[in-house]
């Protein structure tokens, strides 16, 4: 609902209840101030929480970011070793397409691993990459090749999650994820 409409709304609703208080202090004899003070307080009340229901209509929709999120996405994130020792490194591929029919000039992947505190046990080459512009529709990055190295483990053996996060024009338009397990080299004393 555009900003306008609320606005004119919420205003609605503010002016039919001041001319019902103004009827209603006319048709009744009692004019004390504390009951025109009771009044015009449950009328505030009663616009503030239509202006509420109102101004949250949209986030209850989906909100106009949603819609606005350009239509770019992963079209591969994998990686050829889902399992490594330590001292060992796997290369992950993604590659990034674009659906919209204009071009997309700002967009940028980042490379999160979970939990958070594995920087002691692993390094990641290309953490975030800024992508090529994707000149139009099917336009696409081609293989983006990010190495990630298993430099100890926390215990015999630990699995993280990686994520790609891709952002385009500031706003998240797709994740892909993987597990990723590493283990300590056979022949390591316990």
């Amino acid at each position: 609902m555009f900003f306008g409409i609320k606005i004119a709304i919420v205003f609605l609703c503010f002016k039919v209840l001041i001319s019902l208080y103004i009827k209603s202090c006319l048709l009744t004899a009692d004019k004390s101030l504390i009951g025109k003070i009771m009044v015009a307080g449950v009328i505030i009340a009663v616009v503030a929480i239509t202006a509420v229901i109102v101004f949250s209509m949209q986030q209850g929709s989906g909100g106009a970011n949603v819609a606005a999120a350009p239509n770019v996405k992963f079209v591969s994130f994998d990686a050829d070793r889902k399992g490594i020792k330590v001292g060992e490194a796997t290369n992950m591929f993604y590659n990034v397409q674009n659906f919209e029919e204009r071009a997309i000039e700002d967009a940028r992947v980042t490379i999160m691993i979970e939990p958070s505190g594995f920087e002691p046990y692993l390094s990641i080459s290309n953490q975030t990459v800024d992508l090529p512009q994707l000149l139009g529709k099917d336009a696409a990055t081609g293989e983006i090749k990010v190495s990630i190295t298993a430099k100890s483990t926390p215990a015999k053996e630990a699995v993280y999650v990686v994520k790609g996060v891709l952002l385009v024009e500031g706003i998240q338009t797709d994740t892909k994820q993987f597990e990723l397990k590493i283990s300590q080299p056979t022949g390591i004393a316990e």
